[in-house]
């Protein structure tokens, strides 16, 4: 975007005597006397060592740490003279700012002029700049593209963000609130119960509600992962927050045995345990979002198969290897869990 910088500074004597000796040798630039007899009556300061001080000035103040290369100049410009003992100031205007083509990186191009303390234009040049950026900001726009998938009771500014962020939870509330339905789901009374006998010492909680100074939670426990290095991950919600939490024992009791399966009960998971290579199961629990594949379709190692809405961000779950999908065991919406096998390819 186009903006306006003014940066100054007072010309002195020292550095402009220097730089004409050294590389002008004109004594209009350093002799008061000689110079007093010229059109101009005093001396004039060398306009490239101006030049200088100006991309100086410029260059310290806003691309230091940024800046890649110097691609040029052009009209480059001394409309005024400039003296010793004057004070000027450097105006930079971005006239022009667009991403290069290779790289995280941008082409600037501004407008400098310094004026003196009379508001005098003493020099104009047009630099060209390369200037770093930023990786997000050369991601093309999406939102525009995300509005044809939204339903139409996405309204508001706030509906849209809210279905950007978190499509699927968003869809949800909004058929809620279609149907008049958003309303807080009541808490089931905890049953009464007596002390714990010996056949209840197995059983351990998967829901349940705690209290950590006055404030209470609401905890499930979604799953749990692989041990590895005496530490085993599991998936617990916390008020409905997904959080992921390591546990490394230090002392185990026998808590008991587990009850024998009811006559006639089956114990079969909802869906099965991945044994092999081509069993795709997800990263952590969470709820399926979109199905991305069919039955019978051929997927390389790495294409996107489904994604997983966890922790309140979206992930893709690639494909393990090259491929036919032969199952697909879950279905948008679906909760699963680590240990289950979600698609299957041969």
């Amino acid at each position: 975007m186009p903006g306006l910088l003014e940066l100054g500074r007072v010309i002195i004597g020292r550095g402009e005597a220097q730089a004409a000796v050294e590389h002008e040798g004109r004594f209009r630039h350093i002799d008061h006397e000689f110079a007093a007899k010229s059109e101009w009556g005093r001396p004039l300061v060398n306009s490239l060592f101006t030049l200088g001080l100006m991309i100086g000035i410029s260059v310290n103040d806003l691309t230091v740490g940024t800046i890649v290369a110097n691609l040029g100049m052009t009209e480059v410009k001394f409309p005024a003279p400039l003296f010793q003992g004057d004070t000027i100031h450097v105006e930079c205007e971005v006239t022009e700012a667009r991403p290069a083509a290779k790289g995280a990186r941008g082409l600037v191009r501004t407008r400098n002029e310094i004026r003196n303390q009379r508001g005098e234009t003493v020099i104009v040049y047009t630099p060209l700049r390369m200037v770093k950026g930023r990786p997000a900001d050369r991601l093309e726009p999406e939102f525009e593209k995300l509005k044809k998938d939204m339903p139409p009771t996405a309204t508001t500014p706030e509906d849209q963000l809210s279905f950007a962020l978190f499509p699927a939870i968003a869809r949800d509330f909004f058929e809620a609130r279609e149907r008049g339905d958003l309303h807080p789901e009541p808490l089931e009374p905890a049953e009464a119960k007596g002390p714990a006998v010996a056949h209840d010492l197995h059983l351990a909680p998967a829901e349940f509600n705690i209290t950590v100074h006055g404030e209470n939670y609401h905890v499930v426990v979604s799953g749990s992962g692989r041990t590895t290095d005496g530490r085993k991950p599991y998936y617990i919600r916390v008020n409905d927050r997904l959080q992921e939490v390591s546990l490394e024992p230090l002392q185990e009791v026998l808590a008991g045995v587990p009850e024998s399966p009811e006559a006639g009960g089956t114990s079969k998971p909802k869906r099965p345990r991945p044994t092999k290579p081509g069993d795709v199961a997800p990263p952590m629990p969470g709820r399926v979002v979109k199905i991305l594949v069919t039955e019978g379709a051929q997927v390389k190692t790495g294409d996107p198969l489904l994604i997983i809405e966890a922790m309140k961000m979206e992930s893709q779950v690639p494909a393990p290897m090259d491929g036919r999908v032969t199952a697909i065991l879950a279905a948008e919406g679906d909760n699963v869990k680590i240990d289950e096998t979600v698609i299957q390819l041969d």
